[in-house]
């Protein structure tokens, strides 16, 4: 998943979907912290389920 669109937040990440410029619904998905498990790769991953629900997301380590 492009890093353009995740926002971290104090409580967790929040996923654009939807285009990032011009005409287009846009939809937000927020995501906890405690859903959040660490990258591997230090990439951004939403694993979804059939029905498009999200069965996991992988967000690297903050920053320090």
């Amino acid at each position: 998943m492009p890093k353009e669109r995740v926002i971290m937040t104090g409580e967790g990440y929040i996923i654009i979907h939807g285009p990032l410029a011009g005409m287009g619904p846009v939809q937000h998905e927020a995501i906890p912290f405690s859903e959040a498990q660490p990258s591997p790769d230090g990439e951004f991953w939403r694993c979804k389920r059939p029905d498009g629900s999200r069965r996991c997301f992988f967000a690297p380590p903050p920053s320090t």
